[in-house]
């Protein structure tokens, strides 16, 4: 039974028997797993619909297509207890929170005139479904792994601007998260298969890149999160990301010194415990126990800013 356990972790990415991306696995429970799924409601799948997975690429691969798991329906979405029930004046605590709460550093990016073997290697080699493209500062399309991935021999020296996606939604910082989701609805079609998507400033510029599975997440789980974070959390809990891998300690709890609500929370990580980064409560995804899971991956969590320890 351990074995089969770690068939399915948290932060593999889910796709269907049509290829077609699923989700990301967020929970794994004795007989299924409750998957996160960008504009959708998380859904439990059964273990015995897995037919391969591959944990070196955190990957998991379904024997059934994505249409079947729309198809699912509302009897296989995960129990939440505290689903239409939430404290007064508590509906809209996302409301206040911007993309730039969840906006992370974007380093990886490429050209439209690299060639797509190039990108290819650096998509397998990453765990990632697309890569933003980038010409003079500003974003102009998005690779998606979908596209490119059968390409071979003279196809796969031609140019990523032949595949990209050329219309995509451009987020800024300033925005909330209800307005960056309704922003998202207006290109649903072309969103499958993008896992990142760019952030820019007034002037078109990339200034950032955010998860659009934490985006998708951040307002319907902002409320559990913020009273599961204030009621559990605390100094010297083990961090660590998505995948399970350690990132570090809780450090520090900061609350809003008007309200008393926790607004974040520093750990402490690297060597000695030296260097630290501030957190928001959205990016906790559960406690247990000792331990915070965070909904973002150690990659992720290393683009973070490190922060200045306080004396």
């Amino acid at each position: 039974m351990s074995s089969e356990r770690l068939w399915v972790q948290p932060g593999m990415n889910v796709f269907g028997a049509d290829g077609e991306y699923v989700g990301q696995v967020k929970q794994v429970r004795e007989r299924d797993f409750v998957v996160s799924r960008p504009r959708h409601r998380d859904i439990a799948i059964p273990r015995d619909a897995v037919r391969e997975a591959l944990t070196s690429e955190q990957r998991l691969e379904l024997g059934i297509s994505s249409k079947e798991v729309d198809q699912m329906g509302r009897e296989n979405e995960p129990t939440n207890p505290t689903a239409g029930h939430l404290p007064s004046g508590q509906e809209t605590i996302a409301e206040g929170r911007r993309v730039a709460d969840l906006m992370i550093q974007t380093l990886d990016v490429v050209s439209p005139d690299q060639a797509v073997r190039t990108v290819q290697t650096r998509l397998g080699g990453e765990a990632r479904l697309s890569l933003i493209v980038v010409e003079g500062e500003r974003p102009v399309g998005i690779v998606r792994w979908r596209e490119i991935m059968g390409l071979a021999g003279e196809d796969a020296e031609r140019p990523v601007r032949e595949f990209m996606v050329r219309e995509f939604p451009h987020l800024t910082p300033s925005q909330t998260i209800t307005e960056a989701l309704a922003h998202l609805n207006e290109f649903e079609d072309q969103l499958s298969g993008i896992d990142y998507l760019p952030v820019v400033d007034e002037e078109g510029r990339l200034v950032g890149e955010i998860p659009a599975m934490a985006l998708a997440h951040a307002e319907q789980r902002a409320v559990v999160v913020e009273e599961a974070a204030d009621l559990g959390l605390r100094s010297g809990m083990t961090v660590v990301g998505a995948a399970g891998k350690k990132l570090g300690t809780v450090s520090e709890l900061i609350r809003d010194t008007m309200t008393g609500e926790l607004a974040g929370f520093v750990v402490a990580h690297g060597l000695l415990g030296r260097k630290h980064k501030r957190l928001t409560p959205e990016v906790i995804d559960r406690v247990e126990g000792d331990t915070v899971v965070l909904k973002i991956d150690a990659r992720e969590f290393n683009l973070l800013a490190d922060i200045e320890a306080q004396s």
